[in-house]
Protein backbone atom coordinates (compact mmCIF):
# COMPACT_ATOMS: atom_id res chain seq x y z
CA UNK A 1 0.00 0.00 0.00
CA UNK A 2 2.86 2.35 0.84
CA UNK A 3 4.62 1.52 -2.42
CA UNK A 4 1.39 2.19 -4.35
CA UNK A 5 1.04 5.61 -2.70
CA UNK A 6 4.67 6.50 -3.43
CA UNK A 7 4.10 5.60 -7.08
CA UNK A 8 0.90 7.67 -7.13
CA UNK A 9 2.53 10.67 -5.45
CA UNK A 10 5.35 10.79 -7.99
CA UNK A 11 3.25 10.15 -11.10
CA UNK A 12 0.06 12.13 -10.55
CA UNK A 13 -0.46 15.47 -12.26
CA UNK A 14 -2.56 16.78 -9.37
CA UNK A 15 -0.98 17.73 -6.07
CA UNK A 16 -1.18 14.68 -3.78
CA UNK A 17 -2.32 15.01 -0.17
CA UNK A 18 1.21 14.24 0.99
CA UNK A 19 3.56 15.52 -1.71
CA UNK A 20 6.66 13.35 -1.56
CA UNK A 21 8.33 15.59 -4.16
CA UNK A 22 9.05 17.96 -1.26
CA UNK A 23 11.72 15.48 -0.18
CA UNK A 24 13.75 16.60 -3.20
CA UNK A 25 14.32 19.91 -1.44
CA UNK A 26 17.46 19.42 0.69
CA UNK A 27 16.29 21.66 3.55
CA UNK A 28 12.98 19.81 3.80
CA UNK A 29 14.58 16.36 3.62
CA UNK A 30 17.13 17.31 6.28
CA UNK A 31 14.40 18.69 8.53
CA UNK A 32 12.36 15.50 8.14
CA UNK A 33 15.42 13.37 8.97
CA UNK A 34 16.21 15.46 12.06
CA UNK A 35 12.57 15.34 13.19
CA UNK A 36 12.64 11.56 12.81
CA UNK A 37 15.70 11.39 15.04
CA UNK A 38 14.12 13.85 17.49
CA UNK A 39 11.05 11.61 17.69
CA UNK A 40 13.19 8.54 18.19
CA UNK A 41 15.22 10.14 20.98
CA UNK A 42 12.10 11.59 22.62
CA UNK A 43 10.34 8.23 22.55
CA UNK A 44 13.42 6.56 23.98
CA UNK A 45 13.63 9.07 26.80
CA UNK A 46 9.97 9.02 27.75
CA UNK A 47 9.87 5.23 27.85
CA UNK A 48 13.23 4.56 29.50
CA UNK A 49 13.38 7.32 32.12
CA UNK A 50 10.59 5.85 34.29
CA UNK A 51 12.34 2.47 34.16
CA UNK A 52 15.63 4.14 35.15
CA UNK A 53 13.79 5.88 38.00
CA UNK A 54 12.60 2.49 39.23
CA UNK A 55 15.85 0.57 38.74
CA UNK A 56 18.41 3.19 39.80
CA UNK A 57 16.51 5.25 42.36
CA UNK A 58 13.78 2.96 43.64
CA UNK A 59 10.94 5.24 42.51
CA UNK A 60 7.45 3.72 42.32
CA UNK A 61 4.13 4.80 40.87
CA UNK A 62 3.86 8.43 39.85
CA UNK A 63 7.32 9.14 41.25
CA UNK A 64 8.78 7.20 38.32
CA UNK A 65 7.85 10.13 36.10
CA UNK A 66 10.14 12.53 37.97
CA UNK A 67 12.94 12.37 35.40
CA UNK A 68 10.44 12.79 32.55
CA UNK A 69 9.06 15.86 34.35
CA UNK A 70 12.59 17.27 34.62
CA UNK A 71 13.05 16.73 30.88
CA UNK A 72 9.67 18.36 30.24
CA UNK A 73 10.59 21.38 32.34
CA UNK A 74 13.64 22.02 30.16
CA UNK A 75 11.57 21.53 27.00
CA UNK A 76 8.90 23.89 28.32
CA UNK A 77 11.47 26.68 28.46
CA UNK A 78 13.50 25.91 25.35
CA UNK A 79 10.87 25.01 22.76
CA UNK A 80 9.27 28.47 22.41
CA UNK A 81 12.59 30.22 22.88
CA UNK A 82 14.34 28.04 20.30
CA UNK A 83 11.73 28.85 17.67
CA UNK A 84 12.12 32.59 18.20
CA UNK A 85 15.92 32.41 18.15
CA UNK A 86 15.92 30.34 14.95
CA UNK A 87 13.64 32.89 13.28
CA UNK A 88 16.29 35.54 13.92
CA UNK A 89 19.55 33.60 13.52
CA UNK A 90 18.61 30.64 11.35
CA UNK A 91 18.07 27.04 12.37
CA UNK A 92 21.24 25.30 11.21
CA UNK A 93 23.72 26.50 13.85
CA UNK A 94 21.14 26.29 16.64
CA UNK A 95 20.18 22.71 15.75
CA UNK A 96 23.82 21.63 15.53
CA UNK A 97 24.68 23.21 18.88
CA UNK A 98 21.55 21.81 20.56
CA UNK A 99 22.20 18.33 19.18
CA UNK A 100 25.86 18.38 20.25
CA UNK A 101 25.02 19.48 23.79
CA UNK A 102 22.17 16.96 24.02
CA UNK A 103 24.46 14.14 22.87
CA UNK A 104 27.15 15.18 25.37
CA UNK A 105 24.64 15.34 28.24
CA UNK A 106 23.10 11.97 27.35
CA UNK A 107 26.58 10.43 27.08
CA UNK A 108 27.37 11.87 30.52
CA UNK A 109 24.21 10.32 31.89
CA UNK A 110 24.95 6.96 30.26
CA UNK A 111 28.44 6.92 31.78
CA UNK A 112 27.34 7.96 35.26
CA UNK A 113 23.76 6.64 35.63
CA UNK A 114 24.73 3.92 38.09
CA UNK A 115 26.08 6.28 40.73
CA UNK A 116 24.32 9.59 39.92
CA UNK A 117 22.09 10.88 42.76
CA UNK A 118 18.45 11.55 41.90
CA UNK A 119 18.76 15.33 42.33
CA UNK A 120 21.75 15.44 39.98
CA UNK A 121 19.89 13.28 37.44
CA UNK A 122 16.94 15.71 37.58
CA UNK A 123 19.24 18.70 37.00
CA UNK A 124 20.93 16.84 34.17
CA UNK A 125 17.59 16.12 32.47
CA UNK A 126 16.44 19.72 32.82
CA UNK A 127 19.63 20.58 30.90
CA UNK A 128 18.91 17.82 28.37
CA UNK A 129 15.43 19.28 27.87
CA UNK A 130 16.87 22.76 27.39
CA UNK A 131 19.33 21.62 24.75
CA UNK A 132 16.95 19.13 23.13
CA UNK A 133 14.33 21.85 22.66
CA UNK A 134 16.92 23.92 20.83
CA UNK A 135 17.17 21.05 18.36
CA UNK A 136 13.49 20.18 17.97
CA UNK A 137 11.86 23.60 17.83
CA UNK A 138 14.04 25.15 15.09
CA UNK A 139 13.64 21.98 13.03
CA UNK A 140 9.85 22.23 13.19
CA UNK A 141 10.11 25.94 12.33
CA UNK A 142 12.22 25.03 9.28
CA UNK A 143 9.61 22.55 8.14
CA UNK A 144 6.88 25.17 8.38
CA UNK A 145 9.00 27.75 6.57
CA UNK A 146 9.58 25.27 3.76
CA UNK A 147 5.91 24.35 3.54
CA UNK A 148 4.73 27.95 3.69
CA UNK A 149 7.04 28.86 0.82
CA UNK A 150 4.99 26.48 -1.31
CA UNK A 151 1.43 27.36 -0.31
CA UNK A 152 -0.29 25.03 -2.75
CA UNK A 153 0.63 22.13 -0.45
CA UNK A 154 -1.00 23.85 2.52
CA UNK A 155 -4.19 24.61 0.57
CA UNK A 156 -4.36 20.97 -0.48
CA UNK A 157 -3.69 19.34 2.89
CA UNK A 158 -5.58 21.62 5.30
CA UNK A 159 -9.11 20.92 3.98
CA UNK A 160 -8.58 17.15 4.19
CA UNK A 161 -7.27 17.46 7.77
CA UNK A 162 -10.24 19.66 8.65
CA UNK A 163 -12.69 17.25 7.04
CA UNK A 164 -11.25 14.38 9.05
CA UNK A 165 -11.49 16.35 12.28
CA UNK A 166 -15.03 17.47 11.49
CA UNK A 167 -16.29 13.97 10.76
CA UNK A 168 -14.54 12.57 13.82
CA UNK A 169 -15.98 15.25 16.07
CA UNK A 170 -19.56 14.78 14.84
CA UNK A 171 -19.26 11.00 15.11
CA UNK A 172 -17.95 11.19 18.67
CA UNK A 173 -20.77 13.57 19.61
CA UNK A 174 -23.38 11.13 18.30
CA UNK A 175 -21.86 8.34 20.37
CA UNK A 176 -22.14 10.43 23.53
CA UNK A 177 -18.45 11.40 23.80
CA UNK A 178 -17.12 14.94 23.90
CA UNK A 179 -18.72 17.19 21.27
CA UNK A 180 -16.80 18.18 18.16
CA UNK A 181 -16.30 21.69 16.81
CA UNK A 182 -19.32 23.97 16.81
CA UNK A 183 -21.15 24.38 13.57
CA UNK A 184 -19.59 27.11 11.46
CA UNK A 185 -16.72 28.05 13.81
CA UNK A 186 -13.75 26.21 12.34
CA UNK A 187 -15.36 25.85 8.93
CA UNK A 188 -15.81 29.58 8.51
CA UNK A 189 -12.19 30.28 9.44
CA UNK A 190 -10.81 27.65 7.03
CA UNK A 191 -12.81 28.94 4.07
CA UNK A 192 -11.41 32.47 4.32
Amino acid sequence: MLAAYVHHAFTTTATPALDLRLLRRPEFAASIAVMGLVGLVMYGQTTSLPVIGLDQHGLHGLDQGLLVCALGLGLLVSMPTGGRISDRLGARSLVRAGAAVTAALLATFAASADHLPLAAACVLFVAVGLSFGLTASPTVASLYRTLMSNRRHIRRVLPSVHAGLGRGGRGAHRRGAAPGPRRGGIRRRCRR
